[in-house]
């Protein structure tokens, strides 16, 4: 497996009001908004199924595991999900969503770098492309994190990853150079033509609709 690129569930907002381990995000929000009201959540993650997208269009073996929509309660069920579609370990993880799952992604960035060591952990999303310095400056489980969108920059990424090199000259990569400092890639990221880019992968889709969103 080349990539695996994962969006992991939402569990602080669950264990704030005590619900912990007893519901998903999207249950819990299912109950609060009625069937009705839930049938317009956004349950797609089209970000991270366009990264999966433009690694196949590349000749890049890649899956996807979204614990939200797959109504995971607790983060090991998203590990043993991750597991399961890559087995031996994949070249490169990649992490993705918004500030509210930081605590999320970096605890499963932590089991990726001690059951995968040789695994390259690579965020994403605005708040990563945001807080891209911090990021790299506190948290050392992760290996770089892409800044503005990953179509063309995370392909790149995940090919050097299998080839052993380093991300240092891919735009729109933000990485640790010898020292340990942060460096974003001099190397200017090119525009995105809209349209080259493949049809956004619906991997997810069976699941969004069985959960009751359209």
């Amino acid at each position: 497996m080349d990539a695996l690129i994962v969006n992991p569930p939402t569990l602080g907002d669950i264990e704030r009001i005590g619900l912990a381990g007893q519901v998903s995000y999207f249950e819990f929000e299912r109950q609060t908004a009625g069937s009705d009201g839930f049938r317009s959540f956004p349950g797609e993650h089209l970000g991270l199924l366009a990264l999966t997208a433009s690694c196949r269009a590349a000749g890049l073996e890649v899956a996807s595991v979204n614990g939200q929509v797959a109504n995971h309660r607790t983060l090991q069920q998203t590990w043993e999900a991750m597991v399961a579609a890559a087995p031996g370990g994949p070249a490169v993880v990649g992490l993705s969503g918004p500030c509210q799952v930081l605590a999320e992604n970096l605890a499963l960035a932590r089991r990726v770098r001690t059951h995968w060591p040789d695994c390259r952990i690579v965020m994403g999303h605005d708040f990563a492309t945001l807080n891209y310095h911090r990021l790299l400056r506190t948290y050392d489980c992760l290996d770089a994190v892409v800044v503005g969108e990953g179509e063309g920059a995370f392909p790149r990424i995940v090919d050097a990853a299998r080839a052993g090199r380093s991300f240092v000259d891919i735009g729109g990569a933000a990485v640790r150079d010898g020292r340990g400092e942060v460096r974003l890639s001099v190397t200017q990221a090119l525009p995105l033509d809209l349209d080259t880019l493949p049809w956004v992968a619906r991997d997810h889709l069976p699941q969004v609709l069985a959960a009751g969103m359209s």
